[in-house]
């Protein structure tokens, strides 16, 4: 019985050691993982924090301008009635991802090569037999030419530096000058003078197809808070130099007899284009 005793008190005995060495260690153990914690932060806040870089993605639409001059060759009978001249022109254009929209507008003045064009003419009895003779002179020296055109593209080829885009597309265009109309009168001495009785307004308009390819030489970009499309606040714009070869095909037919011919051209000038950014 005392050896029992004995056995049950050391029991009790070693489960109260036993329970307070075990409280010691859980609590040893709790100051360890709050120290721990501390060193982990305290270190976290000693050392740099890591900056990252964010490049935001231009967007798939683009838009921009254009402003240049350029040259104009006119073939067939359209050579025979207006020379080739320089042009000037403004541009709009818009896209999506490689698909091309773009409107022109082009101003010129070609000189004469025939002084009447509509043909129109009258005759007089001279000395030498009947004559032919005009009833209409050109008035200005130059005709003021103004284009539209609307075309689409594609464009073929697309790099950091380069955009290669063909286009097809509808061209007007319409020349404007004033005309002298003429009297022929005989003067004392019996000779034919002509005299301007009246001055009008003359217009040849043409309808046609255009094509041209575009060669957008990229030269610098830069970052412009102008924020007409995407969500960052931000635009990539960039300058470019456009070089434009195009041809199309003009008939008059108010002429007599009709006018008609092939004319083609370049163009360059500058191009800002503008791609919104996203984050």
């Amino acid at each position: 019985m005392k050896f029992l005793r004995f056995f049950s008190i050391s029991l009790i005995v070693a489960f109260a050691i036993g329970s307070a060495h075990a409280q010691e260690i859980s609590t040893l153990g709790n100051v360890v993982t709050i120290s721990d914690s501390t060193s982990v932060t305290a270190s976290t806040q000693s050392d740099s924090i890591p900056t990252y870089r964010l490049r935001p993605r231009p967007s798939r639409f683009m838009y921009g301008f254009t402003a240049g001059v350029g040259y104009q060759f006119n073939t067939g009978s359209l050579r025979s009635n207006f020379s080739n001249s320089v042009l000037f022109n403004l541009g709009i254009f818009a896209g999506y991802r490689q698909l091309r929209f773009k409107v022109n507008g082009t101003f010129a003045q070609p000189s004469f090569r025939n002084i009447n064009i509509f043909n129109q003419t009258t005759e007089i009895t001279t000395a030498d037999g009947p004559r032919t003779v005009p009833t209409q002179a050109n008035g200005s020296a130059h005709a003021s030419q103004f284009g539209v055109s609307l075309m689409a593209g594609v464009a073929v080829y697309d790099s950091r530096w380069l955009t290669i885009t063909p286009f097809v597309g509808y061209n007007f265009k319409s020349h404007s000058w004033n005309i002298d109309v003429l009297e022929w009168v005989q003067n004392d001495a019996a000779e034919w003078k002509p005299q301007i009785i009246d001055v009008e307004r003359a217009s040849l308009s043409s309808h046609s197809f255009i094509a041209s390819i575009d060669f957008d030489i990229k030269l610098r970009r830069k970052f412009t808070s102008l924020p007409f499309l995407g969500d960052s606040g931000l635009e990539q714009y960039t300058h470019a130099i456009r070089i434009s070869p195009f041809i199309t095909r003009e008939r008059y037919s108010k002429c007599s007899p009709a006018v008609s011919g092939w004319v083609f051209g370049f163009s360059v000038a500058y191009c800002g284009i503008a791609r919104a950014l996203s984050l």
